[in-house]
């Protein structure tokens, strides 16, 4: 395993608020600590998903009928 593949995916936000802090540009600093926050969010949620089994192919039929976009194939308009 090489050095690079313990990173952290959201290690730059860090950097960029170091640097924010540093310059003195603390507006900056706080949007960088507001995108270091969804990226360590992002980064656990990702694994929660990981973690669950795999969905069973009636279950996949399932999601893919309730997340379609209505169908406007009977010449009618779709309805929100």
């Amino acid at each position: 395993m090489s050095s690079t593949d313990s990173v952290k995916p959201w290690t730059h936000h860090r950097a960029r608020i170091a640097r924010n802090v540093q310059g003195g540009n603390l507006e900056a600093a706080e949007q960088a600590r507001r995108d270091l926050r969804a990226a360590k969010l992002e980064e656990q949620a990702r694994a929660i998903v990981a973690s669950w089994p795999e969905l069973s192919p009636a279950t996949k039929n399932t999601l893919r009928a309730i997340f379609a976009p209505p169908s406007t194939q009977d010449g009618g308009a779709a309805t929100p």
